[in-house]
């Protein structure tokens, strides 16, 4: 018997694929996630923080050490009131009271009283002693300029002429176009170049005129002269001379 087996061909590859699981990744993709869980509890009230408001802070002065005294005397009286319990001076006599507590006159502190309630009428600071002002000179020269300068002064002495202020001040004005004084000029000298200067007598000047002296005098001649003592010896004789520091003993003579 002849049997007809029809074989057809099958793509392995297709098949494969079809018992192939997918991938964990695509698994996870296609499969929906669940929602985030929503808060629903309401949120917790805050208690409310009131603010201070934020007290600027004096800066603290430094005290002088005169200052400093003052108050450390101020302290030594009151503490000596506490020893003895009882005040030094009245409480009427104020202006005392002060004056043995800080150590100044009775006119210092009355004229600081005077000054405190001008000050406190016009809401002002007690103004203390002025200090002296430290004035600048207008003129500022540069390091090139002060080098010049001090060429300059130099200069003088090369030549053996005496540098005066007025002499330099004209050779700056001409060569550095220096538009200053004579005194600023003098400052600038002083305190960048630590050139002093000096008043000094003019050659032309005429000696001052002397008064005519008086004739001299001869000399004193001694009216008492003393003649000249001449000692007068006397003959010695033979015998033995003793000191008073050797016992009397009489003369021998030979």
């Amino acid at each position: 018997m002849n049997i007809n087996v029809n074989v057809y061909e099958v793509p392995v590859v297709s098949a494969v694929i079809m018992h192939q699981q997918p991938p964990q990744e695509m698994q996870n993709h296609n499969v929906p996630q669940p929602p985030p869980p929503v808060n629903t509890q309401e949120p917790e009230p805050q208690h409310l923080v009131e603010r201070k408001p934020k007290i600027e802070k004096k800066k603290k002065e430094a005290i002088e050490g005169q200052a400093r005294e003052i108050i450390f005397k101020v302290i030594k009286f009151f503490e000596s009131e506490k020893q003895n319990r009882g005040y030094a001076y009245p409480v009427e006599n104020v202006v005392k009271r002060a004056c043995a507590a800080t150590g100044l006159s009775e006119s210092t502190i009355k004229r600081i009283k005077r000054d405190g309630l001008r000050a406190e009428a016009t809401q002002t600071k007690i103004a203390g002693p002025k200090k002296k002002r430290v004035r600048k000179t207008k003129v500022q020269l540069d390091y090139f300029q002060l080098c010049a300068l001090r060429g300059i002064v130099n200069s003088y002495s090369v030549r053996k002429e005496v540098p005066t202020l007025g002499k330099i001040l004209t050779a700056a004005k001409h060569e550095l176009n220096y538009r200053g004084g004579k005194e600023s000029l003098r400052l600038i000298l002083l305190n960048k170049l630590g050139i002093k200067f000096k008043k000094c007598e003019k050659k032309n000047k005429k000696p001052p005129e002397q008064p005519p002296q008086p004739p001299p005098q001869p000399p004193m001649q001694n009216i008492m002269q003393h003649p000249q003592m001449q000692q007068v010896m006397k003959p010695v004789e033979n015998q033995c001379v003793y000191t008073s520091m050797m016992p009397h003993v009489p003369p021998v003579s030979y």
